[in-house]
């Protein structure tokens, strides 16, 4: 038997294969196989194939790693930027504004409309 390929992530996250409800959730540095069904959803979201030799530090954003007060939304723009650049038009209303759901997908977490709402807000702004 074969060893299974492992996948790594640099920060916390979870992947969600669409239309079927399958996840897999990734703790930042640890690594963990996946079903072949995901493999291509989760390399186009940032997830690596385990390299021991990677330095995932190098690789993480740094807003995620700043412990900073400037990012008192929790994460919030950063996933919603991280929205914007992926440009699936299903991550967002008819108005424009993101879904919860895609934010929450993004960061692993849930959130109100109300935060989601401050932080589009503030993303817009910039």
């Amino acid at each position: 038997m074969s060893t299974p390929q492992l996948f790594v992530s640099p920060v916390d996250r979870q992947i969600v294969l669409e239309g079927t409800g399958i996840t897999a959730r990734f703790e930042a540095g640890v690594p963990r196989p996946l079903r072949k069904s995901m493999i291509n959803t989760a390399i186009a979201q940032g997830i690596l194939k385990h390299d021991p030799n990677i330095d995932l530090a190098a690789l993480t954003p740094q807003a995620v790693l700043d412990d900073d007060e400037d990012l008192a939304d929790d994460g919030i723009q950063r996933a919603i930027a991280e929205l914007v650049s992926g440009g699936n038009p299903d991550d967002f209303s008819k108005s424009g504004k993101p879904h919860v759901k895609s934010i929450e997908r993004v960061l692993c977490r849930d959130i109100t409309a109300g935060e989601r709402d401050a932080a589009w807000a503030e993303f817009e702004a910039e």
